[in-house]
C-alpha cells in the first residue's frame, strides 16, 4: 500500500465529510450565482395603482415563452393587513391565471422594548408563452384601508430560478450538515484530523 493511500485510510470518514462540506458549499454557491444571473433582467414595465386596485397595462412582452418577475409593493397602516390579489389577463382583458398574497406591519411592546415587523411586498415569476400584450387587474381587501398606492414592477427574466434556488438551498443544508458531523464522525472513529482549508495561518 502506498504512502497516500495510508493516509486516505487514516484521514477517515470524517475528512471525507469535511471534504464533501467544501464541495457542496461550492455547488451552493454556483446555484445561488447562476440564479441570480437568471433573474437579472430589465424593467419593461413600471406603475402605481390606487390602494383599492385597478388593471395596469398593457403589458408588452417581447417574445415567446419569456419568464417575467411580478413584483407588488403595499404598505399598510401599524397593527392591519392587505390582501393583494393579482389576476393576469390576456390583451383582451380575458382571465389567464390568479396569484396574490398577504402584507402586513405590527407593532409592540414587551420586556425587551418597542419591537416592529412588516411584510410589505412580494413577488412572482410567470413564464408568458406567447409574446403580445397583457393586463394585470389588482384588487386589495384591508383589514384598516391605507391611502398608499400599489406598486406593480414587472422585470424580464433569462429565465426560471425555482429549481436553482430549491438546489442551491438543499446543497447549502447538506453542506452544514457535513461541516457539522465530520468532526463528530472524526471522534467516533478516533481518527485527529483537521483540514488544511481550516488550518491557523
Amino acid at each position: 500500500m502506498s504512502d497516500g493511500e495510508q493516509k486516505t485510510l487514516r484521514l477517515g470518514q470524517g475528512a471525507r465529510l469535511y471534504k464533501y462540506s467544501k464541495a457542496l458549499f461550492v455547488y451552493a454557491a454556483v446555484c445561488f450565482v447562476s440564479a441570480w444571473w437568471l433573474g437579472s433582467g430589465e424593467v419593461i414595465y413600471y406603475t402605481s395603482i390606487k390602494s383599492t386596485g385597478g388593471v395596469a397595462g398593457p403589458i408588452k412582452i417581447p417574445a415567446d415563452a419569456t419568464v417575467i418577475d411580478v413584483e407588488l409593493e403595499h404598505h399598510v397602516p401599524n397593527n392591519s393587513w392587505s390582501w393583494v390579489g393579482a389576476s393576469l389577463l390576456d390583451s383582451n382583458q380575458n382571465y389567464l391565471m390568479g396569484f396574490g398574497d398577504e402584507v402586513w406591519a405590527e407593532t409592540g411592546r414587551d420586556a425587551e422594548g418597542r419591537w416592529s415587523e412588516s411584510k410589505t411586498s412580494f413577488s412572482i415569476a410567470l413564464t408568458i408563452p406567447k409574446r403580445g400584450s397583457y393586463y394585470i387587474d389588482l384588487d386589495a381587501e384591508s383589514k384598516n384601508p391605507s391611502n398608499q398606492k400599489i406598486r406593480l414592477v414587472v422585470r424580464t427574466q433569462r429565465g426560471s430560478t425555482i429549481a436553482l434556488k430549491w438546489l442551491g438551498t438543499l446543497g447549502l443544508l447538506a453542506a452544514i450538515a457535513a461541516f457539522l458531523f465530520a468532526p463528530i464522525v472524526a471522534a467516533a472513529e478516533g481518527t485527529d484530523l483537521k483540514p488544511s482549508w481550516l488550518d491557523d495561518h
